[in-house]
């Protein structure tokens, strides 16, 4: 270990386990506070992870990540959502802006832009958009379209008028 004024700094178990302000690391890096008590762990494996801990407790402790912009990614580093220092949150966008105050903005290229709002199976409700449409759905199917200035509700396919009610006329 690296020892400084006779007191362990650093710590390397036999199995490589890396140890800083605690000598018995049980992950591959650990950074402790002088009591070993609250501390980071990395633990690298099929499914990685960083963890926050309190010993005393033997449960998780709190993880603040403080930065100008904090991003997430995905497949190499691609990245996929992102905190700025503003509040918003984009997701499949590196520049989300809002008129006013700060907001969720969720963009999609190849594919419908949706946010889902759901209880697990039961109610809940989607807005979409696409090129061409924006779509408020139910769980259970599209309720309301609106297309070129035009709101279908129950209709997917508003052409005509302003607002087409089932435009089978039932």
């Amino acid at each position: 270990g690296i020892e400084t004024g006779g007191v362990s700094r650093v710590n390397v178990t036999g199995s490589g386990n890396i140890g800083i302000g605690t000598s018995n690391p049980l992950n591959k890096l650990v950074v402790a506070e002088d009591t070993g008590q609250h501390g980071i762990e990395f633990a690298p494996g099929t499914l990685s992870y960083i963890q926050a801990y309190d010993r005393a407790t033997t449960d998780y402790g709190d993880l603040r990540i403080d930065a100008q912009t904090i991003t997430f990614g995905t497949d190499i580093g691609a990245e996929r959502m992102r905190i700025d220092a503003a509040g918003n949150v984009g997701i499949g966008t590196t520049s989300p802006t809002f008129s006013t105050g700060s907001g969720l903005e969720v963009q999609r290229v190849s594919a419908d832009a949706t946010l889902r709002l759901e209880h697990t199976g039961q109610n809940g409700f989607e807005i979409s958009a696409t090129a061409a449409e924006c779509k408020f759905n139910s769980v259970s199917g599209r309720d309301f379209t609106f297309s070129g200035g035009n709101v279908g509700i129950g209709n997917s396919s508003p052409t005509y008028g302003k607002v087409v009610v089932n435009s089978a006329g039932s």
